[in-house]
């Protein structure tokens, strides 16, 4: 059991930690724990079972200002990769792995393409056609009704 006489506290600066750590094994230190308090300065457990003495090492770091700037800029970095990702994603020329935009007509788009379609096929066949409607039937009343349920409440509404 080791003594509460034989507790030493050390702090240093982060740029100094290897330097400790180094001395520390040389002169037969074990690492024991490492753990990070509220504050926020890493304390490191350092024992010597043969002297029978333990060592807190408290690691600070003096300058929080590049802590913080490097943190930005890998945050700054990471949005950069996400962006470029996303970007090739939309331009790419593979169409198995690119976003596909797909632009469905709307219900009015498709009104008047079956009005129009319904019209041509009545001009290239007109004896047919007029042996099947009467000569009064309007060939948007037929683009209607060949209309999906959802179209021709779109339309009406």
């Amino acid at each position: 059991m080791i003594n509460k006489n034989s507790l030493e506290t050390i702090t240093v600066n982060i740029t100094e930690i290897e330097n400790i750590q180094s001395l520390l094994l040389k002169t037969n230190y074990g690492l024991n724990e490492i753990w990070t308090p509220d504050e926020g300065n890493e304390v490191q457990v350092w024992s010597n079972k043969k002297l029978k003495k333990v060592i807190n090492v408290t690691i600070t770091d003096d300058n929080p200002i590049e802590d913080n700037t490097t943190k930005v800029v890998n945050e700054l970095v990471d949005l950069w990769l996400e962006l470029r990702a996303i970007r090739n994603a939309v331009e790419c020329n593979d169409e198995e792995y690119c976003y596909q935009t797909s632009i469905e007509p709307t219900a009015f788009e498709k009104y008047h393409s079956k009005v129009k379609e319904i019209e041509e096929e009545w001009n290239d066949n007109e004896n047919y056609m007029s042996k099947i409607f009467k000569d009064n039937i309007d060939p948007s009343v037929l683009a209607y009704l060949h209309l999906d349920e959802d179209d021709k409440l779109l339309l009406t509404n």
